[in-house]
């Protein structure tokens, strides 16, 4: 188990050439093709989570987002390069504006000490075949990028997901990952993704996983996708399952 790129080459190249042209601008968090841009299940997401920002302390949710962006840094970094750097390694290459407050420092230690205890661990429970993987499916014009992608010892394929949020929410964080296997399994030609797992890095240095079945999700994807295209796209829209 552990990064095993080259077993799955194979796959990773159909996800590849779907995704072919697309581009994501992180600055607004959008997708494009040429022109166009891309609907995504962040967006689509939105239709539910509007109301949770209206009392919101905007410069906690700053740092927590860079908290989040460390997480996915770090599982990146040591993806490609096979390796677990230290936390000072991951600053000074991170933190390149230099506006880690001194207060915040000790807790992104924290933060990072869960992460990297998950890449230990993970190496003998899965195989790892994919890190922030572009997904597209140019025919209904919605794409995302996954996290993880994994297969684990009974051969389940598994798109995994990383939280740094104090709670998980198991009615409403794992749709976004139904989504995403959606666009891998419509990429694939086949129903690989059945199952998702949340990896929730806590300040303690710890970690959970929450795994959890599509199926049980499926209904409220469909719910959440038929009403984005009547209320917002305006379109017809076909589901890929």
């Amino acid at each position: 188990m552990g990064n095993n790129k080259q077993k799955y080459a194979d796959k990773r190249a159909k996800i590849d050439k779907a995704a072919e042209g697309l581009v994501f601008k992180p600055k607004d968090h959008s997708y494009w093709i040429g022109d166009d841009m891309l609907d995504s299940p962040s967006r689509i997401l939105k239709q539910i989570t509007t109301f949770m920002f209206e009392k919101v302390d905007w410069d906690r949710m700053r740092y927590k987002a860079k908290i989040g962006t460390m997480t996915h840094e770090l599982a990146e970094q040591s993806y490609l390069d096979e390796m677990i750097p230290t936390v000072e390694e991951w600053i000074v290459k991170n933190d390149t504006e230099n506006d880690w407050e001194d207060k915040y420092k000790d807790e992104v230690g924290k933060y990072f000490k869960g992460m990297s205890n998950w890449l230990n661990d993970s190496q003998d429970k899965y195989d790892w075949w994919g890190s922030e993987v572009l997904l597209c499916d140019k025919d209904n014009l919605m794409c995302g990028i996954a996290d993880l992608l994994l297969t684990d010892k009974d051969g389940n394929y598994i798109v995994g997901d990383f939280k740094t949020s104090a709670f998980i929410n198991m009615n409403y964080a794992p749709l976004q990952l139904v989504m995403y296997g959606r666009l891998l399994n419509k990429a694939l030609g086949e129903d690989l993704f059945k199952k998702g797992v949340l990896i929730q890095i806590k300040p303690d240095g710890t970690y959970q996983e929450y795994p959890f079945d599509f199926k049980d999700y499926d209904h409220r994807v469909d719910v959440l996708l038929d009403n984005f295209i009547i209320n917002v796209r305006g379109s017809q829209y076909v589901r890929s399952k």
